[in-house]
């Protein structure tokens, strides 16, 4: 019985796919303000709209394209 609900949860869960976060415009300019310290990381991350990790994982991304 114990078996069957572990079967029947993972045989309903689904994966939702998360769109990804583009390097746009916006995140340039938050970027250069960032850089040139008129902005906090914080505040930097509020206005894009992204989390720590996926803020510093397009950092490192538009950095390594530069």
């Amino acid at each position: 019985m114990h078996l069957f609900l572990v079967l029947l949860y993972i045989g309903t869960y689904q994966l939702k796919r998360v769109k990804k976060i583009e390097i746009n415009e916006t995140f340039q300019s938050v970027y250069r303000d960032w850089k040139q310290k008129r902005i906090s990381v914080v505040e930097a991350m509020k206005k894009i709209g992204m989390k720590s990790n996926t803020f510093y994982r397009r950092v490192k991304e538009y950095e390594s394209n530069l």
